[in-house]
């Protein structure tokens, strides 16, 4: 379609292989603008669930502008593009739909807890949600309830309280085969469980952690004391 409309403003001399390889180059280097300004930008600022609404608005505007330069000037598909492109706005804009406690639930893997009595909604507020953010990497999530934390990354818990024996036996193990450690390399900073076990031993002297995602090291000061629920 953008071939067959870049080729009716080419000039006449112009051959159809030109047209296609300005159409490819075009989204070539959109592809390529595109994805490191959302990547990198976009998303960790507006976060990825009006980022998708963002991009939706985008196409819906520029459906629109096809439309006024089209010569037939279709008021129906003109109409259903400007109504389509409110839409995206309201729910871009509007915290009614954007639930971020059910957004930080992976459906795939927590969908079938409590045997079907619940819905999702009723699902991701069971605990509360005390920390949300996009980040270049990963999106990260803690949720919090009486007597249970989790880290959340992309849905899916990866560390909580649940499980603290075998983050806090990472860090012991390695100490334990190692008679006096003094530098200890940790690959994910998590919780910081590990982290911690590794900093009892007097003998360790430098601790380096190598962490992917910096939305994780700031999620970790919220998930070690009770926060308000974080607004929807």
């Amino acid at each position: 379609m953008v071939v067959v409309l870049l080729d009716r403003t080419v000039r006449a001399n112009a051959g159809r292989s030109a047209t296609v390889g300005r159409a490819y180059a075009a989204n070539t280097f959109g592809a390529i603008v595109g994805s490191l300004i959302t990547g990198f930008w976009l998303v960790p600022r507006l976060g990825s669930f009006r980022m998708i609404a963002a991009a939706a608005g985008v196409n819906l505007l520029l459906a629109v502008a096809l439309d006024l330069r089209s010569s037939e000037r279709r008021v129906l598909p003109l109409a259903m593009n400007l109504f389509c492109l409110l839409i995206a706005f309201v729910v871009g804009s509007s915290s009614f739909f954007y639930n971020r406690a059910l957004l930080s639930l992976s459906a795939v893997l927590y969908g079938n807890s409590y045997q079907g009595h619940l819905t999702l909604g009723e699902i991701s507020a069971t605990n509360d949600l005390v920390f949300m953010a996009d980040g270049v990497n990963d999106s990260i999530a803690v949720f919090r309830s009486d007597n249970y934390v989790a880290l959340r990354i992309n849905g899916k818990v990866d560390a909580s309280t649940g499980d603290a024996l075998t983050q806090l036996l990472l860090g012991h193990l390695g100490a334990a085969f190692e008679p006096e450690p003094r530098r200890v390399l940790i690959i994910g900073f998590g919780s910081g469980m590990t982290a911690s076990a590794v900093a009892r031993y007097p003998d360790v002297e430098r601790i380096d952690c190598v962490e992917i995602e910096p939305a994780v090291i700031r999620a970790a000061p919220v998930s070690r004391k009770p926060q308000p629920k974080c607004p929807e």
